[in-house]
């Protein structure tokens, strides 16, 4: 069984008190395939998360990219409810 790898990926920025959001992502190389996978080893959907990498491809750059792809994938969202659930940060306003 190949070799399960780990990314993790910042999906929105600590700013004041808010920490920060982020989301990991699991991936494997089988001949020159990668593919994303749960924690376990079990690909996502093998045919839609998958990149066949080319020499000078970086896999950790491209899982960093698909992992975010796989999280709408299992939540259900489309990019933009994605972007429609975030919290909502308004300026801060001086005393008058």
């Amino acid at each position: 069984m190949p070799t399960i790898h780990r990314v993790t990926v910042q999906l929105e920025p600590p700013k004041d008190d808010f920490p920060g959001r982020v989301t990991e992502g699991y991936y494997v190389i089988d001949d020159g395939v990668l593919v994303m996978t749960h924690p376990d080893g079990r690909p996502v959907d093998p045919v839609e998360f998958r990149h066949i990498l080319e020499p000078s491809d970086n896999p950790t750059a491209i899982a960093m990219m698909m992992t975010r792809k796989v999280r709408r994938f299992l939540s259900g969202q489309s990019e933009t409810q994605e972007k429609f659930a975030r919290k909502i940060t308004y300026p801060k306003m001086g005393a008058a």
